[in-house]
C-alpha cells in the first residue's frame, strides 16, 4: 500500500487590521483571490485558505521541484498574485480615517516597496490613507488626429505596453480595461504620467474596497528558489492597517420640563484619556429649546469605550446633581463636516 503524504505549509499571509475593532482584529472583513491568481494558485498546486480578514497561500512541501519549475519559468502574468478586499460593516467609511467619498475608487496595496522583507505593511503609511485611494474607471484621452502625443500605458512592475486597447467616447477615447491584465496602470504621454487607475477585471461580484498585488518580482523568486534548494521555504507576512476615524462629539441636551438649562454641565467620570467638554450655547430644535456640548478634542471610533460621561445640574464649581448616569456614545451612522479634515456626530438626549 503507498502511502501519500501531502504536507501543506504557509507561503502568503495578508491580514487586514481596524483599529476601531478590540487588538484591531475584525470578522468584517475578507479576502478574495482573482480569477486568474485562482488558476495560478491551482497550476502551482498551492491552496487557499481565508480566515476572518486573512487570507493564507499554502504550498505543498511534497511537490517542491515542481514549485521551482513554476516560478524559474514563470512570466508577467504569473508572477504576481491578486486579490481583492471587501468590507462587510456597512459603514466601512464613517469608522475609518478614509475620504467618505469611494464612488467609482479603490484602495490599492502591494508589497512593490517591501522588497524581500518576510513581514511588512502593503502601504507606505502607516494606515491605508488617501494617498492609496485611486479610479476604477480610467481618464478620457484626447483623441490627437496629429498624433503629436504618444500615449503609452504601463502596468505596475510590469512590462511597457506600445499600443492600448481603446475604446471611442464621444471626441475622445478610453481605455478598454477588459482586454486587460487586472491590476494597477499608469498612462503616459510623451513620456509624462498623465493618469493611473485599477483595472479590477470585469468578473469582480460586488463593490471591494481595496485591490492587493503580492509581486513575485525577481529578488523573491530568486530568494524562494535558494529557500526550496535548502528545503525551508518560509513565510511572508503582511498585513494591511486602517485607521479608526476621530471625530467630535456634539451632545444636543433637549429638555422636556427642565427651564433652566444653563445650569446643565458634562463631565467625563471614567476613561482613560478623559473627555473635556466645552457649551456650545443655545440652540432652537423644533419648537423646543436645547443646550448643545461639543467636545474640544476630536474623539477616536471605538467598538467599546471606557469613557463615562455624565449630565449634571451645576452646583458650585465641582457639579452637582447627577440627572444621567452615563450618557450615549457618538452614533456613526450619521457624520456632518466641521472642516476639511473632520467631522462630527450628534447625539440627542432627552431630559
Amino acid at each position: 500500500m503507498i502511502n501519500l503524504k501531502f504536507q501543506y505549509k504557509q507561503l502568503i499571509n495578508i491580514k487586514v487590521n481596524h483599529n476601531y475593532y478590540p487588538e484591531g482584529n475584525s470578522s468584517d472583513f475578507y479576502i478574495v483571490p482573482t480569477p486568474r491568481t485562482v488558476k495560478l494558485i491551482d497550476k502551482m498546486s498551492m491552496l487557499v485558505r481565508t480566515l476572518d480578514s486573512e487570507i493564507h497561500i499554502l504550498f505543498d512541501a511534497s511537490k517542491l521541484e515542481l514549485l521551482h519549475h513554476r516560478l524559474s519559468n514563470s512570466n508577467d502574468s504569473e508572477s504576481k498574485l491578486s486579490f481583492m478586499l471587501f468590507a462587510n460593516n456597512p459603514y466601512f467609511v464613517n469608522i475609518t480615517d478614509i475620504p467618505v467619498d469611494l464612488n467609482n475608487k479603490i484602495f490599492y496595496c502591494s508589497n512593490k516597496n517591501i522588497g524581500i522583507n518576510k513581514t511588512g505593511i502593503l502601504h507606505d503609511n502607516e494606515y491605508v490613507s488617501e494617498e492609496d485611494l485611486y479610479n476604477v474607471v480610467p481618464q478620457e484621452l484626447e483623441d490627437d488626429e496629429n498624433f503629436s502625443v504618444n500615449y503609452k500605458i504601463a502596468l505596475e512592475n510590469g512590462e511597457v505596453e506600445e499600443e492600448m486597447p481603446v475604446t471611442q467616447i464621444n471626441n475622445g477615447f478610453q481605455v478598454d480595461a477588459s482586454k486587460l491584465l487586472e491590476g494597477h496602470y499608469k498612462i503616459f504621454g510623451n513620456d509624462k504620467e498623465l493618469s493611473s487607475f485599477i483595472n479590477i477585471g470585469s468578473k469582480t461580484k460586488g463593490s471591494p474596497v481595496g485591490f492587493i498585488d503580492i509581486f513575485l518580482n525577481k529578488k523573491i523568486k530568486q530568494e524562494m528558489l535558494k529557500e526550496i534548494d535548502n528545503n525551508e521555504l518560509n513565510t511572508y507576512n503582511y498585513k494591511i492597517n486602517f485607521n479608526s476615524r476621530s471625530i467630535y462629539w456634539k451632545y444636543i441636551v433637549v429638555p422636556t420640563y427642565l427651564k433652566r438649562i444653563k445650569e446643565l454641565a458634562l463631565t467625563c467620570q471614567k476613561g482613560k484619556e478623559k473627555l473635556d467638554f466645552e457649551s456650545v450655547g443655545d440652540e432652537k430644535t423644533a419648537d423646543k429649546k436645547a443646550i448643545s456640548f461639543i467636545t474640544k478634542k476630536p474623539v477616536k471610533f471605538s467598538k467599546f469605550y471606557d469613557y463615562e460621561v455624565q449630565l449634571k445640574k451645576k452646583e458650585g464649581a465641582t457639579g452637582g446633581k447627577t440627572l444621567i448616569k452615563k450618557m450615549p456614545y457618538a452614533p456613526f451612522d450619521l457624520l456632518k463636516p466641521v472642516n476639511e479634515d473632520y467631522y462630527l456626530s450628534e447625539i440627542y438626549v432627552y431630559i
